[in-house]
């Protein structure tokens, strides 16, 4: 009985002792980490004539001069660091001669030496080095690098350093083959990386998307969301018939987002494709270009299998005015589709309680019908919003 309440105290102690040396060590830790912002302070504080020297001839067409004397590794660093963010906020001219001074200062050279280290943590800090200093030396060690290194958090700050450093649409090329080579879901952040560049990537973007890598043709089509121009059209329509689900998905949305290009019959006609995702894609977009004509394929669409696309067809619907909300009451009274009344119902309601909110916050145009009104035409007179959803609604999802 007495050994078991020895070692029962010799283990509460040992415990105490593991505690203890636990705390110590973040003790140390924080000091160590305050002794060094102070460090830092102060060598900013020392360099600041320097500084303001930089800021003073940055529009100077002649190139900075390097800091006089021999500098500590960590007065080295606090200047780099100075450095890299004024380089994020700068463009053209002066942010050339910053990358130009860090040259200089054998700086990008020092982190490109870091890129061989044995230890992780100092070839992750070197490439976002190199990366903020945007230098175009450190681009083919980064590559280099990139081709050794599995899928991980160091690719993925590689990949955001060769961005900022490239010259040339190869490079970004090379960089994106090798990010996405390894995972599938890798072509989300491709495409969010290729904002980093400060070159014209459309042309690039254009290759990719004949490429046979699907993920690079991915990467193209998300990089190239935010541009409709007739110039994409024709290489869109061909990747609109792809076996790849996403691929078509992607390519659709963007030619329904231009669809003042294409005839109102063709992006109708991917209201039957086999894929929901698409389907649901086309209805809502089909409303917020407010084509009058689609209404009765939108309809139509309000009897499809799957919710989403029920649910953006009414929305559309809704959107189109007069005559759109005069087909959701149509379809609200048809009984041969349980589903596409419900639905047709429940935008309805929404409808109504939303016109009744903000009827206090608009005007009227003289002589229009409020959807109110056009509801009392189908349902009768209401004194107030009535509840319809709790007629029926559509849960099916």
């Amino acid at each position: 009985m007495f050994s078991n309440l020895d070692l029962a105290v010799a283990f509460i102690y040992v415990c105490l002792g593991l505690i203890g040396f636990g705390v110590l060590i973040l003790l140390t830790m924080k000091a160590r980490s305050i002794m060094l912002e102070r460090k830092r302070s102060a060598l900013l504080e020392k360099h600041q004539p320097y500084f303001v020297y930089l800021q003073r001839h940055i529009v100077d067409p002649d190139p900075f001069q390097p800091p006089k004397g021999p500098l500590s590794p960590l007065e080295t660093r606090v200047i780099q660091d100075k450095l890299m963010e004024w380089i994020e906020k700068f463009r053209g001219a002066q942010r050339q001669k910053l990358t130009a001074l860090c040259e200089d200062m054998d700086l990008v050279q020092l982190d490109r030496k870091q890129l061989s280290s044995m230890f992780y943590a100092k070839q992750m800090k070197a490439a976002y080095r190199l990366g903020g200093m945007r230098s175009a030396q450190a681009v083919e060690p980064l590559i280099e690098l990139m081709k050794q290194e599995k899928d991980g958090p160091l690719l993925h700050v590689l990949a955001r350093s060769v961005a900022k450093c490239a010259e040339h649409l190869d490079q970004l090329y090379v960089m994106l083959q090798q990010l996405t080579r390894h995972r599938k879901g890798n072509y989300l952040n491709a495409a969010e990386v290729l904002e980093e560049t400060s070159l014209d990537v459309t042309p690039l973007l254009l290759q990719c998307m004949e490429d046979r890598d699907h993920n690079l043709v991915k990467t193209a089509l998300l990089a190239l969301r935010g541009q409709t121009g007739v110039t994409l059209t024709p290489a869109l329509l061909r990747l609109a018939d792809s076996d790849d689900k996403e691929i078509r998905s992607l390519a659709v949305k963007m030619l329904v987002r231009a669809g003042n290009i294409l005839p109102e019959e063709t992006i109708c006609s991917w209201l039957t494709d086999p894929e929901g995702e698409i389907r649901a894609a086309v209805a809502e977009s089909l409303g917020q270009f407010g084509y009058e004509g689609s209404i009765p394929a939108l309809k139509q669409a309000l009897t499809d299998s799957d919710w989403w696309v029920r649910y953006h067809s009414a929305k559309s619907l809704a959107m189109m005015g007069d005559a759109g909300f005069r087909t959701l009451c149509e379809a609200a009274l048809e009984r041969d589709d349980p589903f596409k009344s419900d639905m047709a119902k429940d935008r309805i309601h929404e409808e109504l309680l939303r016109e009744h909110f903000f009827a206090n916050r608009r005007k009227q145009i003289s002589g229009a019908h409020t959807k109110q009104s056009l509801y009392e035409q189908y349902f009768g007179q209401a004194s107030s919003v009535p509840n319809i959803r709790g007629i029926g609604g559509d849960y099916s999802a």
